[in-house]
């Protein structure tokens, strides 16, 4: 059980940190081609990367439901904790 639980988080997370990859790799593209100064799929795919370890937290927990109460509430209540650091902080910077 152990050793599938890490290879699907392995491959989750491998193919997150891949697809954020493609859409930064996109988004270079389409700025050396157009020559603009910002360009959505690269803040995208930025995001998606910074995004990865806590998806990859949310899948653990999803993952461990059926085995283990604990690591799923310590999942949750982690998940909880980044959402409202990151909602303080964009409160704070709306501020100014």
């Amino acid at each position: 059980m152990r050793g599938e639980l890490e290879q699907s988080l392995a491959e989750t997370y491998g193919r997150l940190t891949f697809w954020s990859a493609i859409l930064m790799a996109g988004g270079w593209g389409w700025h050396l081609l157009k020559g603009d100064t910002t360009n959505w799929l690269i803040h995208f795919g930025i995001g998606l990367l910074l995004m990865t370890p806590i998806l990859a937290l949310a899948h653990l927990g999803w993952l461990a439901r059926d085995r283990d109460r604990l690591t799923v509430r310590y999942c949750g209540a982690a998940i909880l904790l980044i959402a409202c650091a990151l909602l303080i902080g964009l409160l704070l910077e709306s501020d100014r």
